[in-house]
């Protein structure tokens, strides 16, 4: 879709952020991750895929949003399979920015059961479209011309 309002690559992730702790009930952490986790908390990042222009007046950007998931117990595989179906549940077509809706490709998710986590991940794309540069119209040229 193009149109709407313009979005920035934050604006996904900030979305992003918000529909997990929204469908989850469970906060996003801002920190590095580190051996003494207290879970139940999500950890999120993306990566720009591609990003480039379409022409003079839109932009496309490719973008792949990840979450880790640690329950408050560390290896409750059933906590991790249940926010999985509701991750899949509320993802599995569409992402919300602003005043936009953002398809959602590529969902994939695994459970480490070894290592206690749950990893869900999803590409988005979009277009935003730029206002076309103005100019001043030239009213007159004149042109002179010289003898060579």
């Amino acid at each position: 879709m193009v149109g709407g309002s313009l979005i920035t690559v934050m604006d996904v992730k900030a979305a992003f952020n918000r529909k997990i702790k929204k469908v989850t009930g469970v906060g996003v952490g801002s920190h590095a991750i580190d051996e003494d986790i207290a879970g139940p908390i999500f950890f999120t990042n993306m990566s720009v895929i591609s990003s480039s222009a379409v022409n003079k007046t839109l932009h496309r950007n490719n973008l792949r949003l990840r979450a880790l998931y640690y329950p408050a117990k560390k290896l409750d595989k059933i906590d991790m399979y249940k926010v999985q179906a509701d991750l899949e549940k509320e993802f599995r077509l569409s992402l919300e920015v602003k005043d936009r809706v953002l398809n959602v490709e590529d969902i994939k998710f695994d459970v480490d059961e070894e290592e206690g986590f749950m990893y869900f991940t999803f590409r988005v794309e979009y277009m935003t479209r730029y206002e076309k540069e103005e100019y001043d119209t030239m009213k007159v040229l004149e042109v002179r011309e010289r003898e060579v």
